[in-house]
């Protein structure tokens, strides 16, 4: 078995190659060879999930984190931070995008009366 605990890291669980991780995590088969584009190239020396089970995280021997693959994004790391990689099933649940979401649900207009829609989403006039 590839998975490997670390003493005294908090069930940080290793692993000796990113296959074996992204089965345990589990990243959908159908989104792994365009997890295994994105990091192409980068070290890949230690292989981890965190405690929490929701990422696997690859690094250099020596070095900080290059990329961190969630089940339906990756983040690789930048000049500037980090830039997402969106796989399948993809959602974007920052709450700026809740707000603007719930945002747009309240501003929304019926295309017959041109009323605003209450949160329901329904017209009242429409029925």
């Amino acid at each position: 078995m590839d998975e490997k605990r670390v003493p005294g890291e908090s069930a940080r669980r290793l692993y000796d190659d990113v296959e074996s991780a992204m089965t345990a995590l589990p990243v959908p088969v159908e989104a792994r060879e365009l997890v295994r584009a994105t990091i192409a190239g980068r070290a890949q020396e230690r292989i981890w999930i965190n405690p929490a089970n929701g990422y696997v995280a690859i690094a250099p021997t020596d070095g900080e984190v290059t990329a961190y693959i969630a089940r339906t994004y990756v983040d690789v790391r930048t000049e500037d931070g980090y830039a997402r990689t969106e796989l399948p099933g993809y959602q974007n649940r920052s709450a700026h995008a809740r707000t603007t979401a719930s945002s747009h649900r309240l501003t929304s207009h019926c295309p017959v009366h041109h009323t605003e829609l209450p949160q329901s989403g329904q017209c009242d006039d429409c029925g």
